[in-house]
């Protein structure tokens, strides 16, 4: 089954995943303090990219 990392390339997909986190933290933003749960899970997926996929 195809995937980003197979059709991207790794770094390209990697770098795809880090625009749409970011993306949706200036999303996330605009809602203010009531989205703390979201800001929470866009961090727990920051770290989860960055220990699984660190740069090469």
């Amino acid at each position: 089954k195809p995937t980003c990392a197979s059709i991207m390339g790794l770094q390209a997909a990697r770098q795809f995943a880090l625009d749409l986190l970011r993306d949706a933290g200036e999303a996330i933003a605009l809602l203010g303090p009531r989205a703390e749960r979201l800001a929470q899970m866009l961090q727990r997926a920051n770290a989860y990219l960055l220990k699984h996929a660190p740069c090469a």
